[in-house]
């Protein structure tokens, strides 16, 4: 089959130059959304805070209580980023921790309605990411406490510690 010239294909426009959008939709965040980001954040941060302050209040520093199979309670201070990187730099985690943390809201501002989990998505990493800010600003450090502890083979394999955000993301913006 040839295309003439009176044949507009999809995806195209009449004289080939202008630019056809896809999306007849907008494609950012509406109140509902923003209300979904607020409700999931908030709740990962309440969730968080008050795991570490039942952790920091029962387990002594350094201490660990095994929970069930490879999960067990271990009570470490992390001034760093996941894995320990950074250990130290506090001042630079938290400037990179409030960049992350602006730039996942104007990503969230103008993507929110791709996908309908966004706002539960950024809602945990934002929360988590939001937590471990404050908590860095008000003491220096975070309160990790999650470990697992896993057999690969003959030999043991311990997971680096962490919390309950980090659990939906191994790398988070903290």
């Amino acid at each position: 089959m040839s295309v003439g010239s009176n044949d507009i294909r999809v995806g195209s426009s009449t004289d080939g130059l202008t630019p056809v959008s896809v999306a007849e939709r907008s494609l950012g965040a509406d109140a509902r959304q923003w209300a979904g980001l607020a409700l999931v954040a908030g709740s990962a941060i309440a969730a968080d805070q008050v795991t570490k302050y039942i952790v920091t209040s029962n387990v002594s520093l350094d201490g660990s209580v095994h929970v069930a199979g490879p999960l067990s309670i271990h009570h470490v201070q992390n001034t760093g980023i996941a894995f320990g990187l950074f250990s130290g730099a506090t001042s630079v985690v938290v400037v990179v921790t409030a960049a992350a943390i602006v730039w996942m809201l104007a990503f969230f501002a103008r993507s929110a309605a791709r996908h309908p989990v966004l706002p539960a998505a950024f809602g945990l990493v934002i929360g988590g990411s939001l937590s471990n800010l404050f908590d860095r600003v008000r003491v220096g450090h975070v309160t990790d406490f999650i470990d697992f502890t896993g057999f690969s083979g003959a030999r043991a394999v311990t997971r680096p510690t962490g919390i309950i955000p980090e659990a939906s993301s191994e790398f988070p913006a903290t």
